[in-house]
């Protein structure tokens, strides 16, 4: 262990990985009864990680079948390079990130070094109003569907780029399940197996029972308890991606204002916690939609509440017509990822020098030595163009067609001047 207390900095830092490894197993026979008779004792779980790198690199096997608790934990907490090396970056880029966005991201792992997802596996999960893409083209499908697509995603992009993230299903997911809770992103040779792995999870998973969220939620704060001085002192948070369609209900299923109270107050608890909470809603009903947005007014901390992309998509469009909310920006709010301009885009129009700042994020850095926010419009369009370019087009949600990240003719229309410019603006443009 020795050198993981030079990795890690902290004193008796042994001792608290010991035990939020112990919790996960002891986690795990709790929820997954199914899974009981597979779990190793804690004690068993908890051996060194020179032993593990050891044991790996003889067998040249991916360590899916084991509980990855012990191996993630110096993850938690392990520095992350705040810039992508060129292979991340790249891949990014391939996976459909704008430039700068897909820098931004390295930022993003260096200050939330780890991201624990609630997954939802409830029953409800199997209504068929989601919303995926196939290919090209958004589909109904069921909300559970809907959910895999948007883990796949995630997954492969917390491999990319050494995100670590911890998913769990709320639920006890069956036999069929070889595990209710998987880990990507702790780097190394075995990162595409580990991807495979986490769909092999969430195909196999058969949503059923009730929505138990404040259980869980208690759970994550104790996990970041247990890490959190070290956290705080550098300066690092964790996320929490709450992914769900309903009301948080006892583990009977019953839901009720006491229920509802209850896990707003197990909320509270993460308030003193270095912690970023995202919902990330799989249902379009009024009751849990205004439940959850509804939370802001309740808590004390950093919160975003999120739609599928396509509907947020449709909110954005109302102020801002000029921009294509393509997944990839979603994806980065669904992370965690924190820019003040995502809050403006569905409450008004940006102005001249919110759009620059906007196209600094989504180009980079080489954007903003190329053209200042003081400089003429026009000018600024034109490099808007240049750089819009060296771009992918991506699906448009709205018009669902392949279209550039920004159209630049709406753009100019929602910055006209005279009497014909505010025709323009209050008329809309079909171009």
């Amino acid at each position: 262990m020795a050198h993981l207390h030079q990795q890690l900095s902290m004193q008796n830092n042994h001792t608290v990985i010991e035990e939020v490894a112990a919790a996960f197993v002891e986690d795990d026979i709790q929820f997954y009864p199914s899974i009981q008779e597979s779990a190793a004792s804690p004690m068993a779980e908890v051996i060194s990680f020179e032993q593990i790198s050891a044991r790996d690199s003889e067998t040249k096997t991916p360590p899916q079948s084991r509980s990855h608790s012990q191996l993630k934990m110096k993850s938690l907490i392990k520095a992350k390079n705040p810039e992508l090396l060129d292979h991340e970056a790249e891949k990014l880029i391939d996976m459909g990130f704008p430039r700068g966005l897909a820098l931004e991201m390295g930022t993003t792992r260096s200050l939330f070094p780890i991201r624990f997802w609630i997954l939802d596996n409830s029953g409800s999960m199997l209504t068929n109003d989601g919303a995926s893409l196939r290919g090209t083209t958004p589909v109904t499908c069921t909300r559970w569907a809907e959910l895999e697509d948007t883990v796949n995603f995630h997954a492969a992009f917390a491999a990319t780029i050494d995100a670590t993230s911890m998913f769990q299903l709320l639920n006890d997911p069956g036999p069929r399940c070889e595990r209710a809770e998987f880990f990507i992103g702790d780097g190394g040779e075995f990162a595409q197996d580990e991807v495979q792995f986490a769909k092999r999870i969430m195909r196999s998973c058969q949503p059923t029972g009730p929505t138990p969220l404040t259980t869980r939620i208690y759970q994550i704060a104790n996990y970041v308890s247990a890490m959190a001085d070290e956290m705080r002192e550098r300066g690092l948070k964790a996320v929490l991606i709450l992914a769900t369609d309903g009301l948080p209900t006892s583990r009977e299923g019953i839901s009720s204002a006491e229920e509802s109270q209850e896990f707003i107050f197990a909320l509270q608890q993460l308030q003193a916690l270095p912690i970023w909470l995202v919902v990330r809603l799989f249902t379009d009903d009024e009751e849990v939609v205004e439940f959850y947005n509804d939370l802001d007014t309740q808590l004390e901390m950093n919160l975003e509440v999120l739609d599928d992309f396509c509907n947020e998509a449709k909110e954005i469009y109302k102020y801002n017509r000029w921009l294509n909310y393509a997944r990839p920006i979603h994806v980065c709010r669904e992370i965690g990822y924190q820019n003040r301009i995502f809050d403006l885009l569905d409450e008004r129009p940006l102005n001249q020098d919110e759009v620059h700042e906007f196209c600094v994020m989504l180009f980079g850095q080489a954007f903003a030595k190329t053209c200042n926010r003081n400089d003429k419009w026009s000018d600024i369009l034109d490099n808007i163009e240049r750089f819009l370019g060296r771009e992918q087009k991506h699906l448009n949600p709205v018009s669902r067609k392949m279209e550039p990240l920004i159209n630049l003719k709406r753009l100019k229309n929602q910055f006209a001047t005279g009497f014909i410019g505010k025709l323009k603006r209050v008329g809309g443009t079909k171009h």
